[in-house]
């Protein structure tokens, strides 16, 4: 451990895929993942909308008419949420990642610190045992942040994200609930 950062033994790292290509991957999955995961949405709920593809698919199941407060990370998410018709929605601050999308650092951290959150819906590039991995230490940040100040937190995962090396652990899975297509 150096830094805050555990580094695994042997690794090679997963470089981060642009969004538009990770949308086309295992998108069928996403659609099963999503409408598990819709089913712990209650009406007037708040909820956070972590950047990425599993995260994407569960906005197009979402319903205006539920009246959800909605916080984001993700210029995608944002504007596929108001096209929907949401319009009770936060985008957090943050530099920038051309890869996702999403907004990152600590702006979007800060930011996330006034907000209380009853779900929180996170991606994850790797499941390691107990532990749950991304790409970027901002984003690592920001996801520790999210489970920390949501009430309850839901890592959407597909089956390629098991058995698959990442670089940054934001997590355990003890304090999230992982929802997979199976």
């Amino acid at each position: 451990m150096h830094g805050g950062v555990k580094l695994q033994k042997s690794y090679e790292v997963r470089i981060e895929e642009q969004l538009n290509e990770k949308i086309q991957q295992h998108a069928e999955e996403k659609y099963l993942i999503a409408r598990q995961a819709v089913k712990k949405i209650k009406p007037k709920m708040c909820l956070y909308l972590d950047a990425g593809s599993s995260t994407l698919a569960l906005i197009k199941l979402l319903q205006p008419a539920d009246d959800l407060v909605i916080i984001t990370n993700s210029i995608f998410h944002v504007e596929l949420l108001a096209l929907a018709g949401f319009n009770n929605f936060y985008v957090l601050g943050g530099k920038y990642k051309h890869q996702t999308g999403a907004l990152i650092g600590w702006e979007a951290v800060t930011t996330l610190q006034k907000y209380q959150i009853d779900c929180a819906f996170l991606g994850v590039n790797e499941i390691n045992g107990q532990d749950l991995y991304t790409t970027d230490p901002d984003e690592a940040m920001i996801k520790a942040e999210v489970i920390k100040r949501a009430t309850k937190s839901y890592i959407l995962a597909d089956l390629s994200k098991f058995n698959i090396k990442s670089l940054v652990k934001f997590a355990s899975r003890s304090e999230v609930e992982i929802i997979t297509s199976s």
